[in-house]
């Protein structure tokens, strides 16, 4: 059969197709009739029981044979919903606010998603393993629960005011997140303290006696090492090692559970950064 055969079959199985699924629903116009016909005075009509019908779709159309004629077809039917970027669909782009928000969710304990703190868990067993001191906080002190605040504002002993992308606290630990994509780090106008370091100064403060850590999240990391020793509980880690960890744990669930789809969305927006 030549390619010319060919599309003509198609064309007359797509024309088929669509003049037989026109017959299974009334037309516009006999909808219009039905309504008209009841208004007005005659709203309170009892439901009428409709009979289901059975219909053989797959003698309808063939969608097995339309994949089989067109490959560009085949391809896109190898897409399946878990490679979309729900994110991208949401428009949420490099946006810092809110894809700090979506990671503030996934952090929490007690989430739609049901993950309880292993996402916690897993970043802090990645700067665990970069940071041979004991700086960042061990996930056991975060076992009984913990609270997540976003945007939080703290005031310093000069009443100005920080405001804290994350911040991680329970009766054990204090962790503040601070995320950036296409910023930098700021510096004060008025002293020029850095703003890290003006978050650690406040952290140590805030957590009394409990274990503390401030990590900056950023695409790149970029602190040297003169600036560890002078503040050893500041951490970094990349957008990319924190998808590495949502994806991880997403390969815990079944493929086609919702919650690891939104997983290996995120996966894929913040490996972007």
């Amino acid at each position: 059969m030549g390619t010319n055969q060919i599309n003509i079959t198609i064309q007359n199985d797509l024309v088929n197709f669509f003049e037989k699924w026109n017959t299974l629903r009334p037309s516009l116009h006999d909808q219009l009739e039905s309504f008209f016909r009841r208004w007005p005075g005659r709203l309170a009509i009892k439901q009428q029981k409709v009979e289901a019908s059975t219909i053989d779709f797959y003698r309808v159309f063939s969608l097995p044979d339309f994949f089989m004629r067109f490959p560009a077809a085949t391809k896109a039917k190898g897409i399946r919903s878990y490679r979309t970027n729900i994110w991208d669909i949401a428009g949420v782009g490099s946006d810092e606010l809110k894809n700090m928000g979506i990671l503030s969710w996934w952090l929490s304990h007690d989430a739609e998603h049901g993950l309880e703190g292993s996402i916690l868990r897993g970043i802090l067993s990645t700067l665990a393993k970069q940071y041979r001191r004991a700086n960042a906080p061990a996930f056991e002190l975060f076992s009984s629960g913990y609270r997540i605040g976003r945007e939080s504002t703290v005031w310093d002993e000069r009443d100005r005011a920080s405001r804290m992308d994350i911040v991680i606290e329970n009766d054990n630990a204090l962790i503040i997140i601070e995320g950036k994509i296409n910023a930098t780090e700021s510096v004060s106008m008025e002293d020029g303290v850095a703003q890290l370091d003006r978050y650690c100064n406040l952290a140590k403060k805030l957590a009394n006696n409990r274990q503390w850590a401030v990590v900056y999240l950023t695409p790149r990391k970029g602190i040297d090492e003169d600036r560890r020793k002078k503040q050893p509980r500041l951490l970094e880690l990349t957008w990319k090692e924190v998808g590495n960890v949502i994806k991880r744990e997403s390969k815990r669930l079944p493929k086609s559970e919702a919650t690891r789809v939104l997983m290996e969305s995120t996966y894929r927006s913040f490996s972007q950064f």
